[in-house]
């Protein structure tokens, strides 16, 4: 997957509603970027674009996700971006969406303190399989992390045996491929 940089930034579609799948509400559901439910956790924000179809996120990033002082650990960045990317498979399919291939590209480190937003967009799909672009960018409105991935959409059989001996609630399984 070859990225290429545009010559200006990209122009950050205005939030819409949040994204709170019916999935991410039960106390289960520990995601260590966007649950509430897990303390110590990045808790990102995520919202749909206004036309409802992609995903938008926002963070404010904080003390004990650093790599080096004051410097967020690129694997913390990067897990923001893929997560919004699974909320835009969300949104444009309402569907579960599980990374198989990813690729990134940084621009910039991210400082703590530094608001961060994001946006992704699913740009095809062929039967289970969907491809995503998103990136990030910085308060000043520069791009610091962009990435491409296919994600996979798992039949209720597949999320069970990726789950292991979880038990999934039904409301999660109305959100696989084959519901």
């Amino acid at each position: 997957m070859k990225l290429k940089w545009r010559s200006k930034p990209p122009t950050l579609p205005p939030f819409g509603e949040p994204i709170s799948p019916s999935f991410s509400q039960f106390s289960r559901y520990k995601n260590f970027v966007s649950s509430a439910h897990h303390n110590t956790g990045m808790q990102a924000k995520f919202y749909y674009d206004q036309s409802g179809s992609s995903a938008c996120c926002e963070w404010l990033s904080s003390d004990g996700f650093e790599s080096y002082p004051s410097v967020i650990h690129g694997g913390v960045a990067f897990s923001l971006l893929d997560e919004l990317m699974g909320h835009a498979v969300y949104a444009k399919h309402k569907k579960i969406g599980i990374t198989l291939r990813a690729c990134s590209q940084w621009k910039s480190p991210i400082r703590t303190g530094d608001i961060i937003k994001g946006h992704a967009k699913a740009n095809w799909r062929i039967g289970q399989w969907v491809g995503m672009s998103a990136y990030l960018i910085n308060a000043k409105g520069s791009v610091i992390l962009k990435g491409k991935a296919t994600f996979f959409l798992p039949k209720k059989k597949q999320l069970q045996y990726l789950a292991g001996s979880v038990s999934l609630p039904d409301n999660v399984l109305a959100h696989c491929y084959d519901s």
